[in-house]
């Protein structure tokens, strides 16, 4: 978690704010129907039944804290406040915290 917390860290000491698409910042793993990670015991014991509306195998982190930075970051992306996470401000305070 702590080097996840350093990326946006970089993020902002960098300015490439404007130049990093939201998405790469909440963008998790997909585990699909059919995946080869799924024949890994470690992987079959985090997803959770298959979810045919997103088509995926929804997965939790072995740290529940890094789960819960994850929906952190993805609420503060979708506050329009921020102009999808591309306020420099914003961005940093966030970065932060």
């Amino acid at each position: 978690m702590a080097s996840y917390r350093d990326f946006l860290r970089v993020i902002a000491e960098l300015d490439l704010i404007e130049n990093i698409a939201s998405v790469q910042l909440v963008l998790r793993l997909l585990i699909t129907s059919g995946s080869r990670l799924l024949e890994l015991d470690e992987v079959r014991a985090r997803v959770r039944p298959f979810d045919a509306a997103s088509l995926v195998y929804p997965w939790v982190h072995d740290d529940p804290e890094v789960d819960r930075l994850g929906a952190r970051v993805f609420r503060w992306l979708q506050n329009g406040r921020n102009r999808a996470g591309r306020d420099r401000r914003s961005f940093r305070r966030f970065a932060i915290s």
